[in-house]
């Protein structure tokens, strides 16, 4: 549109898979492997992907104003249609290994859900903060047991009293609702500047850094004291809670990928450009760990293992500042 100053595109898509590959753990002395690849279900995605590109100013003369800005979104729609496990017929896989515990799974590929959904407990809250103390008032011989467990914490789902596997629940997922991008490169006589511009809105990450260090265990277990994570000035936690809810932050994040400053010279009968570039200048988001983006990639209709979500002690992204002199002959 308006001669070439607007251009854009919407693409639609819906595609269900079928045969999704996973390694999935076998009985014992079943297999060679405790774990086989095999094919467990099918999976929708649906969801839509827009661009929109505007030559803002265009230079009516040599070394005038020029601005090109780029936009896209993405937004995805990801369920679990079926699923069929190797050699039985439950309704759900455990996924997503954690560390602080011995074989806690924090995800769960269950039909009706997203991929790769967090399965945790509902913790119980006052004031929006989790609880930790004796709710339930358990006596051992009429003698108040002070002792704090599942019971004085976690919502019981099913109403039978107990709080145990069966109260665990599916509880947002990793993925993001839309993906956000914007690109601008401009000009203005000799001078140049780019940047790129990267949000993700509506995912979440489960921060085990957190959750494997922010409890007071290590200070009273006589052993030497580590490090603990600061969250547990705010949950009080004495104990690790690793299949708490308290654990799944919301991950939001814009951030500032790139930006470029250059500018244009001659240099004798040769032309020279210097140039300056800050890589990972900024991240703006409400999460509390070290990186929003934890793990996640594009998640790929073929498998169900491409979208993690899991903050387990990664290391920092670095912000690289660069600086040069090309020279055209």
């Amino acid at each position: 549109m308006a001669n070439g100053r607007i251009t854009g595109a919407i693409d639609y898509y819906d595609k269900l898979t079928d045969d999704l590959l996973f390694n999935v753990p076998v009985a014992a002395f079943t297999n060679l492997s405790n774990f086989v690849v095999t094919n467990v279900g099918s999976m929708r995605n649906y969801g839509i992907e827009m661009s929109l590109g505007l030559r803002l100013f265009q230079p009516s003369t040599e070394g005038g104003l020029n601005w090109q800005a780029d936009f896209t979104a993405a937004h995805n729609t990801n369920n679990l249609r079926t699923i069929t496990p190797f050699g039985g017929t439950a309704l759900k896989i455990l996924t997503g290994d954690v560390s602080g515990g011995v074989g806690t799974k924090i995800q769960v590929l269950s039909p009706g859900v997203p991929v790769n959904s967090f399965y945790v407990y509902e913790h119980i809250r006052e004031n929006g903060q989790p609880i930790y103390r004796d709710v339930n008032g358990g006596t051992i011989d009429g003698v108040p047991d002070g002792t704090i467990n599942e019971q004085d914490l976690y919502v019981d789902q099913n109403g039978d009293g107990i709080i145990n596997q069966s109260d665990l629940r599916p509880f947002h997922d990793p993925a993001p609702k839309w993906i956000l991008g914007h690109s601008s490169y401009i000009t203005r006589g000799k001078f140049d500047l780019g940047f790129t511009l990267r949000a993700y809105l509506g995912n979440y990450i489960y921060n085990n850094v957190a959750s494997a260090s922010g409890d007071y265990r290590e200070l009273s277990a006589g052993n030497s004291p580590y490090n603990l994570h600061n969250s547990v000035l705010q949950t009080g936690f004495a104990t690790q809670q690793l299949q708490s809810d308290v654990y799944v932050e919301k991950a939001s994040f814009l951030r500032m990928d790139n930006i470029t400053l250059g500018y244009t010279f001659n240099l004798g009968s040769q032309s020279a450009r210097a140039f300056g570039t800050l890589q990972n200048l900024f991240t703006v988001t409400d999460y509390s760990g070290v990186d929003p983006s934890a793990n996640i990639t594009p998640l790929n209709p073929e498998t169900t293992s491409s979208v993690n979500g899991i903050d387990n002690n990664i290391y920092p992204r670095s912000r690289t500042f660069s600086a040069g002199i090309s020279f055209r002959l």
